[in-house]
């Protein structure tokens, strides 16, 4: 399928193509789609501080994420809207891909390097284990005082097991009173949090 030669419709191709690329790209990253993030224009490195250590600066390398395509002109003039959308698709996933598997990298070793973790052993899934992980934490609330709750990975393997601890989490009277103790002393650490910020600023 070859670009019209009008410019005004090449802006309107290119633009769709990139679009459609970008969302299938995030989608692959959705784990982290709505994760606080920056745009920084110079540099390889990140350096930067951590709430609870503020006076050690932190280095964060960036790696290189890229997806390579070469199609002969011959081929392009014959190819269907389709197939184009297909190769779009499955370069997106592969970017995707690599960025959400370097972000999930940086996470591991920043929670094995702060000890946050919660490890199960040889235990059996439990509303207990769960409730440990929440306290854990750091949960921001919106302006009313709700809680925004984290997005929870969780292996295809391992989701009905989830599922079914949960939902056992939700329905007993003993674990709803443990999750709104442990969302009442993550808002107190949140408040404690905004303020020290605000009499920074």
């Amino acid at each position: 399928m070859a670009l019209p030669k009008y410019k005004e419709i090449k802006a309107i191709v290119e633009k769709t193509i990139s679009t459609r690329f970008n969302n299938v790209m995030r989608f692959e990253m959705r784990p982290f789609n709505e994760s606080p993030s920056i745009v920084q224009h110079e540099g390889k490195t990140l350096i930067h501080n951590t709430l609870d250590n503020q006076r050690t600066q932190k280095i964060m390398k960036y790696k290189k994420a890229q997806v390579d395509y070469r199609l002969e002109y011959a081929k392009i003039i014959n190819m269907t809207p389709e197939e184009v959308v297909a190769i779009i698709d499955e370069k997106a996933k592969d970017m995707g891909g690599q960025m959400a598997k370097y972000q999930f990298q940086v996470l591991n070793e920043t929670i094995k390097e702060t000890g946050n973790s919660v490890n199960a052993g040889n235990k059996k899934l439990s509303p207990e284990l769960l409730l440990e992980s929440m306290s854990k934490i750091s949960i921001s609330f919106d302006k009313n005082g709700n809680p925004k709750m984290p997005t929870i990975v969780i292996g295809q393997r391992m989701a009905d097991e989830w599922k079914r601890v949960i939902a056992e989490a939700e329905s007993d009277p003993t674990h709803k009173e443990k999750f709104d103790a442990i969302m009442k002393q993550k808002k107190e650490e949140y408040d404690a949090e905004q303020a020290g910020r605000k009499l920074v600023d």
